[in-house]
């Protein structure tokens, strides 16, 4: 799947829908599927990805979408190719299906168009243009090639792939018994869907589990992982996606999951410049984090160990009720900052003082300033620690930033594990909120952003 762009699979696709089509030729029978049985039958049984994407410009989902400007840069994109949106109006309505056929393979989209006529003479125009040659045709399709992408006309079915073979492969799984079935995109879909859903799709999470080699296969997290199903759809607001893998195979316990079945907690509001991680409980997050790193790196936690053994010398034990309570981490390019509201804040402020107390190591100074401890190395900054306003704060940034931190209000949390990216790039740049829930028998991952 790494190969697997979304952008260029659309651009493909709308480069088609603006004239890859002509007449068919005499004798071809068409299709008497539905348009959405029609596209999923080009794709094979064992394909990795397929999306149901809806065209229909009047979908609420595509229409809010459309209106919030997200859809500007596959605009651009696709005039830049000499396709515009009003060319495509009158061929669109119908569910597109956009996959991947093969692991590590390219895409295929696929289209029954709802207007033959006006893609014909829009094909034409496009090979009179010189931007598209015929290249045979083959099971009633005729094939065309473009600098980057082939598509092939059935009828009032379009194919878009990058390659003429990939085409051929399509329309002999067409003619087989190996269609891709919408009982297996549906059997996976999540229980409860966002609003206006305008993306369906099934995806195998087997190749990504195998990349991890034997020692991610070790983690039981990972090991339980084998399809999900997702879904995008929106609000007036928002843009929203729900991606829902049933791990019940593995019998999961809440030690291999980030304390998802426990009760939300509250977390500092999260700056905007930086990507950001926060939790309804840290020590919960600790324990399954040390759980997976012990099954897939037994020798690497040696290093832990050997931390607890330095701490023990110095009269402190490293449990997990000193990391209990809602927690934020912020990755900021000076590395990350911490900020806990532990439960006990009395006992982490004593074990602060004895560390520092008792610490003992060549070359390491430790400084209290103004209620942080800063730890130093030959000169170099290590990491500055300290409990303020009954939030730990955690960091190699500024005083003053992580004094920031620890004054920042709280909200409460919409799921007990919490991530925000800045943005996804310029394809979609606008902040994006993931949310991981559910329970050791349905893994949920909410994804939102404002428009």
């Amino acid at each position: 799947m790494a190969r697997w762009r979304t952008r260029t699979t659309l651009v493909c696709l709308l480069l088609v829908l603006a004239g890859c089509a002509t007449q068919p030729p005499a004798g071809v029978v068409f299709p008497t599927l539905s348009p959405r049985r029609e596209a999923l039958s080009y794709f094979p049984s064992g394909a990795p990805v397929v999306a149901v994407v809806k065209t229909d410009p009047q979908a609420a989902g595509v229409r809010r979408l459309a209106a919030s400007g997200a859809l500007e840069p596959l605009r651009r994109a696709a005039e830049a190719e000499g396709v515009y949106l009003t060319q495509l109006i009158g061929l669109l309505g119908n569910d597109a299906v956009i996959g991947q056929p093969h692991v590590d393979g390219p895409p295929l989209a696929v289209l029954m168009t709802e207007d033959d006529e006006t893609l014909d003479a829009l094909a034409k125009a496009r090979v009179i243009a010189r931007r598209a040659t015929v290249a045979g045709s083959y099971r009633g399709a005729d094939l065309y090639a473009e600098r980057r992408l082939a598509f092939a006309v059935r009828g009032r079915v379009l194919l878009v792939a990058r390659t003429t073979r990939q085409l051929f492969e399509a329309l002999d799984t067409r003619a087989s018994d190996d269609g891709f079935e919408a009982a297996r995109l549906n059997a996976v879909l999540p229980a409860t869907e966002p609003p206006a859903v305008f993306v369906r799709a099934f995806v195998d999470l087997r190749p990504l589990v195998d990349r991890a080699g034997a020692a991610g296969r070790s983690v039981p997290l990972l090991r339980a992982l084998s399809s999900a199903g997702l879904t995008v759809g929106s609000t007036a607001t928002e843009l929203q996606a729900t991606l829902g893998a049933d791990t019940s195979a593995e019998g999961l316990t809440e030690g291999d999951l980030p304390a998802l079945g426990r009760p939300q907690g509250r977390r500092p509001t999260l700056p905007d410049a930086f990507p950001a991680v926060a939790v309804s409980d840290l020590s919960a997050l600790a324990l399954a984090a040390e759980r997976a790193a012990r099954a897939a790196l037994p020798v690497g936690v040696l290093r832990v160990d050997a931390l607890r053994t330095r701490l023990a010398g110095a009269g402190v034990r490293l449990t997990p009720r000193l990391l209990e309570g809602p927690a934020a981490i912020v990755l900021d390019p000076g590395g990350p900052r911490l900020r806990l509201q532990p439960a006990r804040p009395e006992e982490v402020r004593r074990t602060l003082e004895r560390v520092a107390r008792r610490l003992r190591s060549p070359g390491l100074r430790v400084k209290r300033e103004g209620g942080l401890y800063t730890l130093r190395r030959r000169g170099r900054l290590v990491v500055r620690v300290g409990l303020l306003g009954g939030a730990l704060v955690a960091g190699r940034a500024p005083a003053a930033a992580l004094r920031a931190m620890a004054a920042a209000p709280l909200t409460r949390l919409r799921s007990p594990v919490l991530v925000r990216l800045p943005s996804l790039g310029r394809w979609y740049p606008r902040p994006v909120v993931l949310t991981l829930g559910g329970s050791p028998d349905q893994l949920r991952l909410d994804g939102f952003s404002g428009f």
